[in-house]
């Protein structure tokens, strides 16, 4: 029977570390069009939801166990509690948000990271599994070091070569004539000005998510660092370590990010101090959680205080984060109860922020706020329970009385194992994260590179987890400092993101959950669920298999279907063209057209892929009320798109004989939806103009250049000076 727990602790640690070197997106950011490169697919959403089950299936493992075996005991703490009905209100939240895709997808990672943090409770009893989860920090902290190392140093100056070289595929001006731009846009300049500093992001979206996992893993690594140091252990095992955190150093300052160039230090002296202070800590244990947590609460007040008095937080960047935090305050009035939905921060923003903020983001760069704007005061308030219970049960004094004698059997053969859960992990990420598509150079470097991180994380686990490689044995000595490292480095996570979203992002939201679940697995008192009841166990284990039998149906195949789809479909489209641009291939069209609309059937909810059906039909000039039904189809599925709404507006504007109801009712909706937009109105009065509506036309360029002024003077978003005097000019005609 323990075969089953512990294959359920290698697969969590195997999902994790696969999870963490790929990057999730719930839609495809390449645009789509005859003639388009076809650049290798990332991970979508139907590979998440398949991630997301897999990463429930630890958790099943250990029921059935519990099932088949009376003596194992399930162990659980008011944080599973609180944490299981905010997981249950952010998966609801899909039947009020706008965009019911996004809610779906992004509340099953949450759901799926929530299900890891209860099973790694239950999976990590022994000091031996302590260490092995700390050397899959440290290997992670490898992988993530040669990712940087690779960007930095050998694709980079390829990259600004070819951004430079005008024949290039990757060139400059390829870029401007494939997304429409010109030299002298915003959205170019920013791109450019993006590429050519070196920033560099790991497996994230952003610089500043990648420098919060490289602070994670680093701080980890060092407590693993004084373990050995504390334990006396040969010098070969420090020199890996400091090869290791130098790296993540050289990666952390092309990041750019001023956040982690101080949390590191803050982290080990964090851990310094809490080693010197712990036994008095122990003494006083409540007075001492009493008094963080009214310390914290302190500083979030003297922060809004500040903010509230000045309109500023001093510094640029924190005060861009005041501006989120202001709109998603708005949005919590306008939606006090139920939020707006999981994942659907970014759809309500720009209607509520402030005239001075420039910037449309898609968080509010504060888990905290996130939870009270998208799922309302409920969702805010068990948040914060959440964290408080869940501090509680990290930090309490004590541990598990059974950590020394449970496991001693992982001993036997722990380098097989360890070396099992690092090709395991290389091998699904490649699966998993590989466009098979593509030419077989480009898959022979995917294969190589999941070879070399997979190697890479097996010396992580071996430095973290073995006692001697001569003997194949693992570690269970007692390793308050790896805990220490843990609990610190979680902390330190956490205060990244009260100014950022890196705990949102697939990959360390799920490293983040398994942290804690073994943390809370170490701290957890061994006489917690002691009384055994088989039948509860029976009946928990049915419905949690019905559960992901119905999700595995209901939310994973069909999306399946659909990017299966929608894929056929790219592929149509992109291919609509002659190479010389000068013959289109109208059989090619209708199949994409038919691909797109299979795809929306498959999952209606994603009212991207009407989106793309509308493109296509616009590209073939069909009738006009095939299109409106489209883009109806796509407004349906997404109220809250203003891209929808002005591409209905573009749409009957450029009829042979264009109502000016038809025109001027999309645009008001999606100004509406960002009535700050300068862009936008400035269309809105540029379509206002060829209507005859001189005068309402002459309103939107005086209302677009006052928008424009309530900006910073600093500000490049800023309409240019050559901009505003054409403006002027439209304005005195």
């Amino acid at each position: 029977m323990e075969l089953l727990t512990r294959g359920a602790f290698y697969l969590a640690m195997v999902l994790v570390c696969a999870r963490v070197a790929m990057l999730e997106t719930i839609r495809d950011p390449m645009l789509v069009g005859p003639g388009s490169v076809a650049a290798p697919r990332g991970v979508g959403p139907a590979s998440s939801l398949f991630l997301d089950l897999m990463c429930c299936v630890p958790a099943l493992l250990i029921l059935l166990r519990r099932v088949m075996d009376s003596t194992y005991v399930l162990r659980w703490g008011w944080s599973h509690v609180v944490m299981g009905v905010l997981g249950l209100w952010a998966m609801a939240s899909r039947f009020w948000a706008a965009d019911k895709f996004a809610a779906m997808v992004a509340s099953a990672d949450l759901a799926a990271a929530f299900v890891l943090i209860w099973a790694g409770t239950q999976l990590v009893r022994s000091h031996a599994r302590l260490r092995i989860v700390a050397g899959m920090a440290l290997g992670l902290l490898l992988v993530l070091v040669a990712e940087g190392l690779n960007k930095r140093l050998l694709e980079f100056p390829v990259t600004v070569r070819s951004w430079y070289d005008r024949n290039s595929d990757s060139s400059r001006l390829r870029y401007m004539r494939e997304q429409g731009l010109e030299e002298t846009d915003f959205r170019f300049q920013q791109f450019e000005r993006k590429l050519l500093s070196g920033e560099l992001r790991g497996f994230s979206n952003s610089p500043n998510t990648y420098a919060a996992m490289l602070v994670l893993t680093g701080l980890i690594s060092i407590g693993i660092l004084m373990q050995r140091l504390k334990d006396r252990d040969g010098i070969g095992w420090v020199v890996v370590i400091g090869i290791g955190l130098i790296g993540a150093g050289f990666a952390l300052w092309h990041t750019h990010s001023r956040t982690a160039a101080v949390t590191p230090i803050f982290g080990v002296m964090l851990m310094v101090a809490s080693a010197r202070l712990e036994p008095w800590m122990a003494r006083r244990p409540r007075m001492v959680f009493a008094g963080a947590v009214v310390l914290f609460f302190l500083g979030v007040a003297a922060v809004v205080g500040h903010g509230l008095a000045h309109g500023n937080l001093v510094e640029k960047s924190l005060t861009y984060r005041w501006y989120y935090w202001t709109g998603a305050a708005r949005i919590v009035v306008k939606h006090p109860v139920l939020g707006v939905g999981w994942a659907n921060f970014g759809w309500y923003y720009p209607e509520v922020r402030l005239p001075i903020a420039s910037e449309e983001v898609q968080d509010p760069h504060n888990f905290i706020v996130r939870f009270f704007a998208e799922l309302g005061v409920v969702g805010g308030l068990l948040a914060i329970a959440w964290m408080v219970r869940l501090w509680w049960e990290m930090t309490r004094p004590g541990e598990n009385s059974a950590l020394r004698t449970q496991h001693s059997e992982l001993r036997k053969r722990g380098i097989w194992s360890l070396a099992a859960v690092a090709g395991g992990a290389a091998v699904l990420n490649l699966i998993v994260a590989t466009d098979w598509d593509q030419d077989s150079p480009w898959l022979i470097l995917q294969t190589v590179g999941a070879a070399a991180g997979g190697l890479l994380l097996l010396a992580g686990l071996v430095v973290g987890a073995m006692r001697s490689i001569k003997d194949g044995a693992l570690d269970d000595r007692p390793a308050p400092w790896v805990l220490r490292s843990m609990q610190v480095g979680i902390g330190i996570f956490l205060l990244h993101n009260l100014i950022d979203f890196s705990l949102f992002e697939t990959g360390p939201l799920m490293l983040f959950a398994f942290l804690v679940g073994s943390v809370l697995g170490v701290k957890q008192p061994s006489v917690a669920g002691r009384v055994k009841r088989t039948g509860v166990a029976v009946g928990g284990l049915t419905v949690a298999v019905i559960l992901w039998l119905g999700a595995a149906a209901r939310l994973w195949l069909p999306t399946v279907f659909a990017e299966l789809a929608a894929a056929r479909g790219d592929d149509l489209f992109r291919s609509s063209v002659s190479k010389d641009r000068k013959t289109i291939d109208l059989s090619k069209l209708d199949a994409a057209f038919a691909a797109y609309q299979e795809a929306l059937r498959e999952q209606p909810l994603n009212g991207e892929y009407a989106w793309k059906a509308t493109n296509v039909l616009l590209y073939k000039n069909a009738p006009a009320n095939l299109v409106r039904q489209m883009i109806d189809a796509a407004i349906a599925a997404n109220p809250r798109a203003g891209k929808y709404y002005v591409l209905k507006a573009q749409f009957e504007l450029n009829q042979s004989k264009p109502e000016a109801e038809a025109v001027i009712k999309p645009f008001q909706e999606a100004l509406g939806l960002s009535p700050a937009d300068v862009g936008l109105r400035l269309e809105y009065a540029a379509a206002l103009d060829r209507l005859g509506d001189k005068d309402f036309s002459r309103e939107q360029y005086r209302e677009a250049l006052r928008r424009d002024d309530e900006l910073p003077r600093d500000e490049p978003k800023r309409l240019t000076p050559k901009k505003r005097k054409e403006i002027e000019g439209m304005i005195t005609r």
